[in-house]
């Protein structure tokens, strides 16, 4: 029974986009249309963004995927997932009134058909 009760803090909640920043800190599985997405090789880190709900500054939820993470990607994810409903997975960071998930592996982004 504790080890039941152990691994279900560890689950993570399906939460509805419209309210992930209500989610700050805590690890979830939400999904909603990528709107754009944007690679800044120029960038310290070399990040790609994809918004997910509408185009920045308006989106709802920031995808954030760094330099090293990206090579573990077999596409672009800001190409293979334009305007395709996905799900995330990962712990929400709400900055500015704005909420992040930082992706470090390609199974934290799946298409939803």
């Amino acid at each position: 029974m504790i080890l039941f009760i152990g691994l279900s803090s560890f689950a993570q909640q399906k939460v509805e986009l419209r309210r992930i920043r209500q989610y700050n800190g805590d690890s979830v599985i939400v999904c909603g249309q990528m709107s754009k997405g944007q690679y800044d090789s120029l960038a310290t880190g070399k990040p790609t963004f994809l918004f997910i709900g509408s185009v920045s500054p308006a989106q709802q939820l920031t995808v954030t995927i760094d330099g090293e993470s990206r090579k573990k990607f077999a596409l672009r994810p800001e190409e293979v997932f334009y305007l395709k409903n996905v799900c995330i997975t990962g712990k929400v960071k709400v900055v500015q009134n704005k909420a992040a998930i930082a992706v470090s592996k390609p199974e934290q982004i799946v298409v939803r058909e």
